[in-house]
């Protein structure tokens, strides 16, 4: 990945040759994706309620969202801990 921002003397500054329109556009990109993790932690958890209501704690499809939903978890703490 190529930064677009370098820490300088008086801070963080855009990368030399970096635009703001381009920081945006990542930053917009980070945003959306960080939207889309939450979202579809959402989905997994609902999935996951709806096998343990029918039972089915023990089904593969059930290990499998669990995998996820701590996946999709870690991913949104690791955002978290440094955004």
């Amino acid at each position: 990945m190529e930064r677009l921002t370098v820490k300088g003397e008086k801070g963080w500054q855009s990368a030399e040759g970096i635009s703001t329109e381009q920081i945006t556009e990542r930053l917009a990109a980070f945003e959306n994706m960080y939207e889309a993790l939450e979202k579809e932690l959402i989905r997994t958890e609902s999935s996951l309620d709806k096998l343990k209501a029918e039972g089915k704690t023990k089904s593969a499809t059930f290990r499998q969202l669990f995998a996820e939903k701590l996946k999709l978890s870690e991913m949104i703490k690791r955002c978290d801990f440094w955004f």
